[in-house]
Order: structure tokens, then C-alpha cells, then sequence
């Protein structure tokens, strides 16, 4: 969350999965595409086993590796050694890997391989970007404070279960890290079941063998309310909530997630979501659940990014059509009516929550 984007280059040693001669008959004929179905790197990329989420130019170039030095004629494919010789088919061992945060606009104008430098076994591998970044919020009220703001803007989540592979018996609490936040804020520790998702959050798929994975639960008065620094929809819109799932007492890190702002924070509607988590770059587990802003009117102001968002919809496709609910506390704006709209979104809160429990998890 600190980044906007991260690269990530150099010789990964990930190599093709190949005779030597089949290898060499794909460079004659210029085949990059099918020498990509024997590369590793890709091949563990789809698995979700490394670099997940990094994204990768299309390689229009023969092997960075390994030629021989002072030329670019041809590859070396024995490396003698006095423990013993080393047979290398020519591999894409050089790499460049780009991970951005959602909404970031990024643009690979560039992948190629300089075959002019001979003085190493390696030829250096280029890659070049147009990337947007995020920009300090500045709205366009001239006035210090303004009058549209609403102090009570909170951030609540009405539902949290998440899918965690561990072999742990730890209870598990969820903390809140953000820009908009001050300090972190961090739920009780939740109950475990193994059961399904409760009914209202079971439409998203079940990925990554997560559907016999105990689910942990909260509910509403596990979760803290988040309260922004800022409370303008247009400043929470345009940022991010880094999420990790920690073992109750010894904080040890289960998975962790991005939830971005931008639809959640110009409706007012209760809406479902759903985020892989991962740890030390594997995916291991999934956070769903339901998350809403108290109504605040919609403020003009410039946009927190460089450059134009790549799509607004860039949201998964898993929730394309998910029709959201209305927003608690939404029946009227304006100060007079703050606190009818707290006890209307206590109420719908609580009906929520008795409606969870009469369709019960089934236990084992």
C-alpha cells in the first residue's frame, strides 16, 4: 500500500522446460509464443504460486540466456565446470514484473532484449512504462472547511467472514491500515466454524480450494468503525484499505488484501465484496463481506490521480450484476436528521444480524 506501483527485475534463473533442440527450433522460427508454453515463470504465475497479480509484457524476443560472451550468434548450451558440466537450454532467465495498485493506469510501451551488449552470458532485457500516480487530494472549495463535509462519516462493515489455509487453531482479528485512517484499527477476535458462507455473501465463486476452509466470522460490534481523517466521499473514494486477517495475541500475519474505495464510497448502498488474500505472494485465503458510508453529499473536487482511470469498473467480474442494498440511515440528509439516520442504521444493523444467526452455520 505504500507503492503505487512495484517492479520487480533482474535474472529471476526461471528457465524453459525443454529439449535443447526444441528450443533451438522455436528461436529459428521466431516461435516466442510457443516457447512461453515450456517458461516456468508463466507456468507457476498460473498456478498462483509466485509473483501473483504481477503483470508481464508479451515477449517478442529470443532467450536473454545463455550466449556466448562477445558474440550473439549462438547459445551455449554445456558450461563446463570442474564439479562437473552444466547443460543450460537457452532460457528467459531475465525479467521485468510490474504490480499496481487497482484504478492506477499502466502502460508497457516497451519489451525488447539489446543484443548490441556482448560483453556478458546474459543479454540485458529493457522494459519501458507509462504509469499515473496518486496525487495529494486538493478540493475545490476555496473555504478551509467545507460546509458539505460530514463529521459523522464513518466507514462500517456490517458482515466479515473470511477463509483462511492454516492448520492453526488461533482465533482471528482483522486490522485496518490506511491514509485515511489514523492509527490502526483492529476487530475482536472471531469464532470459527466449518461451514459455507452464510447466504447473503455466497454468490461471489469459491477460489483457490478455499471451500473446506474454516470460516471465521464477524459480526456487527466485532468490527470498528473506521472513521477517515477527511470525511469527504471524494477523498475516501480515491484511496485504499489495506486489510490483514492476525492471529488473536501473537499478531502473526494469515493473508492479507486491498479494498479500494472508489464504488464503495460514491453510493449509498450496503455492497458485497470480495478479496483474495495472500502471503508472501501466495494466495491463502479470501475475505468477503459488506461495506457501506453513511450518506454525505457528493463534493466536486479534483481527482486524486495523474492521469485517467483505467476503467471504473475495475472491479471483478464476480461482482458484475450483485444488486447492493440500501444504505442504512438513508432515508433523509442534512444534519437535523443525523440522529434518525444513526437509529435507522442501528436497527437495519441489528435486523441484519438476527437474520445471519436464524439461518445458522452448520457445525461439525
Amino acid at each position: 500500500l505504500r507503492f503505487d506501483h512495484v517492479f520487480w527485475l533482474g535474472d529471476l534463473n526461471y528457465r524453459l522446460e525443454c529439449e535443447y533442440g526444441e528450443v533451438s527450433k522455436l528461436i529459428r522460427e521466431k516461435d516466442y509464443e510457443g516457447l512461453m508454453k515450456y517458461d516456468q515463470l508463466k507456468s507457476q504465475q498460473n498456478n498462483g504460486n509466485v509473483f501473483y497479480d504481477f503483470k508481464e509484457g508479451e515477449i517478442q524476443f529470443p532467450p536473454s540466456y545463455r550466449y556466448e560472451r562477445n558474440s550473439r550468434d549462438s547459445y551455449v548450451y554445456i558450461k563446463y565446470k570442474t564439479t562437473g558440466n552444466v547443460y543450460n537450454v537457452p532460457s528467459y532467465c531475465d525479467r521485468v514484473l510490474l504490480h499496481s495498485l487497482p484504478q492506477l493506469k499502466q502502460t508497457q510501451t516497451g519489451y525488447f532484449c539489446n543484443l548490441h551488449y556482448k560483453a556478458s552470458d546474459h543479454a540485458p532485457v529493457i522494459a519501458t512504462y507509462q504509469v499515473s500516480t496518486r496525487l495529494q487530494y486538493v478540493s475545490k472549495n476555496n473555504d478551509t472547511e467545507n460546509e458539505n463535509d460530514d463529521q459523522s462519516l464513518k466507514i462500517r462493515f456490517p458482515i466479515l467472514q473470511a477463509k483462511i489455509k492454516t492448520n492453526s487453531p488461533d482465533r482471528f482479528c482483522v486490522k485496518f491500515f490506511s491514509y485515511l485512517l489514523e492509527g490502526t484499527p483492529t476487530s475482536k477476535p472471531a469464532p470459527r466454524y466449518l461451514a459455507a458462507y452464510s447466504d447473503e455473501l455466497s454468490q461471489f465463486p469459491v477460489q483457490h480450494s478455499l471451500d473446506k476452509c474454516e470460516v471465521s466470522y464477524w459480526s456487527v460490534g466485532d468490527i470498528p468503525e473506521l472513521e477517515p481523517i477527511l470525511p469527504n466521499r471524494d477523498y475516501i473514494s480515491n484511496d485504499y484499505i489495506f486489510i490483514q486477517v492476525v492471529s488473536h495475541g501473537s499478531e502473526d500475519c494469515y493473508g492479507q488484501g486491498i479494498l479500494t474505495m472508489q464504488d464503495i464510497a460514491k453510493t449509498d448502498t450496503v455492497q458485497p465484496f470480495s478479496i483474495l488474500l495472500r502471503l508472501q505472494d501466495e494466495v491463502c485465503g479470501e475475505l468477503r463481506g459488506r461495506v457501506y458510508l453513511s450518506r454525505n453529499p457528493l463534493n466536486e473536487t479534483k481527482t486524486l490521480f495523474s492521469d485517467q482511470l483505467i476503467n471504473p469498473d475495475w472491479t471483478s467480474s464476480m461482482q458484475t450484476g450483485t444488486r447492493g442494498m440500501p444504505s442504512p440511515g438513508g432515508v433523509s440528509s442534512g444534519s437535523s436528521s443525523s440522529n434518525r439516520s444513526q437509529q435507522y442504521s442501528n436497527e437495519y444493523l441489528e435486523q441484519q444480524h438476527s437474520a445471519f444467526y436464524n439461518q445458522g452455520f452448520s457445525q461439525s
